[in-house]
């Protein structure tokens, strides 16, 4: 049987036989084929116009996420050899339900620690988290969200259903998430809602692109932890309470990546980048002087400074660009660290 689908931001055409689910690319720039073998896992989230939103496993780890007409999920799940019971819906067109809630857990652990516990993505230089794949859609970045709180060694970490999810995207027995994937900067009321919708929860954790200054200052204030991703799926920790959560709940981190001479290699000047971002807005964070000029000094050199470390990281975002030769990869990551160091330079700090 053969489908339209969209896997990620790229349209796929799909073959979906008896024990395989073939993708097959229709972007000339990306001429990968991706191959899922049965039995398959099926993981559904919101509904669309076009379709019903589905993210297909294999037990390889390879993965899809896709969007379906009612038919071609249909005979996508006759095809899965491994399949979410359906009963609580008869018709076969909803969420799977595994608790009252209706709350389905998703995402799997990618290995273990010293001590046999499940480990989720990869720790990074200064406290920063790589995902290990790319970020496309919203739903990637609900994922993304739900195993870096799984890092973090929260306990019954879920995604919530569609409809139902009271404006927030990921919670977890202690703690509770709200995801934006978006090209605009998230803003303070953007903050200020989490506060109130996630009231019953401990630990209240944000993730977005980007952040306006207002909505640093939100957060400091209400004590959410804001994470700030990219679409290569790096995590950093961009406030007070969202490094506290690195240092006490995350393992260890190892330090930036070397070649076997010792020189830094791309990936260990990207986890550099991120661990000077934390020391930036480390240095942001101090308590500014109460004295009237002084303090609006400081407080316009901060977000000039938390300007250019937001430019830094879409740069050092960008240094993974796979239309880019090695020396424009080089280049755009050299650009990156000059942002980064004139962030600093702006805070009258030494980057270490």
């Amino acid at each position: 049987m053969w489908a339209l689908m969209s896997a990620g931001m790229q349209p796929k055409v799909g073959v979906i036989t008896g024990s395989r689910l073939i993708l097959f690319p229709l972007n000339e720039l990306d001429p990968s084929t991706q191959l899922l073998v049965a039995p398959y896992t099926l993981e559904e989230g919101r509904k669309k116009v076009i379709g019903q939103a589905v993210t297909v496993r294999d037990r390889h780890g390879a993965r899809a996420d896709l969007n379906l007409p009612l038919l071609d999920l249909q005979e996508l799940r006759r095809a899965a050899g491994t399949l979410l019971d359906f009963s609580s819906d008869p018709a076969g067109v909803g969420n799977p339900a595994d608790s009252d809630l209706g709350i389905v857990p998703r995402g799997g652990a990618e290995g273990t620690d010293e001590l046999g516990r499940p480990t989720y993505g990869q720790a990074a230089a200064g406290g920063a988290w790589r995902w290990g794949r790319p970020v496309f859609s919203w739903q990637e970045a609900e994922q993304m969200a739900a195993d870096h709180m799984r890092h973090l060694r929260f306990d019954g970490v879920m995604l919530t259903p569609p409809g139902r999810d009271n404006g927030l995207d990921v919670i977890a027995r202690t703690g509770a998430a709200q995801v934006k994937y978006h090209v605009a900067a998230t803003g303070g009321p953007e903050i200020q809602r989490l506060r109130g919708a996630a009231d019953a929860f401990a630990i209240r954790l944000f993730y977005a692109t980007g952040y306006t200054t207002e909505a640093f200052a939100a957060a400091e204030t209400l004590g959410v932890a804001a994470f700030q991703f990219t679409t290569s799926g790096d995590v950093v920790a961009v406030n007070g309470p969202a490094q506290t959560l690195m240092a006490t709940q995350a393992p260890p981190s190892p330090g930036p990546q070397r070649g076997a001479l010792g020189q830094l290699t791309r990936q260990g000047r990207q986890e550099r980048a991120l661990e000077w971002a934390r020391q930036i807005q480390a240095a942001a964070n101090e308590p500014i002087s109460n004295r009237k000029r002084k303090g609006g000094r400081q407080l316009l050199a901060r977000q000039q400074a938390l300007q250019l470390m937001i430019a830094g990281l879409a740069q050092v975002e960008d240094s993974e660009n796979p239309l880019y030769k090695k020396g424009r990869k080089d280049k755009t990551m050299t650009e990156a660290e000059k942002a980064l160091k004139q962030a600093a330079a702006t805070l009258g700090i030494r980057l270490r």
